[in-house]
C-alpha cells in the first residue's frame, strides 16, 4: 500500500470519527480472545500444552478483554462477565500472563512507551511502542460493519520484548482513527479490531463512546524496569532460577 494512500486512509478516518462522535472523550473495545497453541514435535510436551490451552480457553469465555483509548493513552485490562472458578487465582494468573503478559498494559503515546503491569512483582515493565514495524497489505475484511486492512508486524530489536507477545497479525480500521487495540504496539492508523500473535487471537465484539476523561495511569511511585532490567530481576528472584544456578 502507497504512503499516498495511508494518509488518504487517516484523512477519510478523522472526517468518519467526528462524525460518529467517538472521540468525544474516550471509546472503549471488548474482545473475545482465543489461545492459540500450534502441535511440538515433543509429543508429551505437545499434549500438555493441548490441555492447558483448552483450559485457558474456557477461562477466557468469562473473560473479555477490554481496551479503552483516547488516542493519547491506551489502557489494556480485562472484565470478569461472570462468577468462574479459576482454581484459587492459579488459572486465572495464568490466563491473564497469556492474554496480557500481566495485569494490564499502558501505552503512553507521547512518550512512545508501554508499560506492562506485572503479575508477580509490584512493578512495571516498559518496552517501546517503536520496536515494531508494520507492512500494510491491501486485504479488506469487514468487523463489526467497519472495513479494516491487514497489516503485518514484525519486532525490530528482539531482545527488548517477549517474542510471543509481539504481535503478527492486525486488522485496523482507518474509519476509527484514534490509535488503540489489544497489545503495547498499537500504533497503526486506526483502531485494531483483530490482532493475533503467536499465542492469542482478539477479535473486537463491541465498540462504544464513553464520555468520561480517560485518567492516565501514575507512574510516579511506581517502580518500572525496561525489558532486560525485569528479565534479569525475574532470573534472580525466581525460586526455579535460583534452583538450577545452585546446580
Amino acid at each position: 500500500m502507497t504512503y499516498r494512500r495511508i494518509l488518504n486512509l487517516i484523512c477519510i478516518g478523522f472526517n468518519l470519527v467526528w462524525s460518529l462522535n467517538l472521540s468525544s472523550q474516550h471509546t472503549i473495545i471488548n474482545y473475545r480472545g482465543t489461545a492459540i497453541f500450534k502441535s511440538a514435535t515433543d509429543s508429551e510436551y505437545s499434549n500438555n500444552m493441548t490441555l492447558l490451552t483448552k483450559r485457558i480457553n474456557n477461562s477466557l469465555k468469562n473473560i473479555d478483554i477490554q481496551v479503552k483509548t483516547n488516542g493519547v493513552l491506551n489502557i489494556v485490562s480485562y472484565v470478569e462477565k461472570l462468577e468462574n472458578d479459576f482454581n484459587g487465582g492459579t488459572l486465572k494468573n495464568l490466563t491473564l500472563s497469556m492474554a496480557l503478559n500481566g495485569k494490564l498494559i499502558f501505552t503512553d503515546y507521547s512518550r512512545q512507551t508501554s508499560y506492562y503491569e506485572s503479575l508477580s512483582y509490584n512493578m512495571l515493565r516498559s518496552v517501546s511502542t517503536s520496536n515494531i514495524e508494520w507492512e500494510i497489505l491491501d486485504d479488506v475484511k469487514y468487523i463489526l460493519g467497519y472495513k479494516c486492512y491487514k497489516a503485518l508486524g514484525k519486532i525490530v530489536s528482539l531482545d527488548e520484548e517477549y517474542k510471543l507477545a509481539v504481535p503478527t497479525i492486525a486488522w485496523f480500521c482507518p474509519e476509527l482513527s484514534l490509535k488503540g487495540g489489544p497489545t503495547a504496539y498499537a500504533t497503526l492508523p486506526g483502531l485494531l479490531l483483530e490482532l493475533e500473535n503467536k499465542k492469542m487471537k482478539f477479535t473486537a465484539i463491541s465498540i462504544e463512546e464513553n464520555k468520561n476523561t480517560l485518567r492516565e495511569i501514575n507512574l510516579k511511585n511506581k517502580k518500572i524496569k525496561s525489558h532486560k532490567e525485569f528479565v534479569a530481576y525475574f532470573s534472580a528472584n525466581n525460586p526455579l532460577s535460583r534452583l538450577n544456578n545452585k546446580k
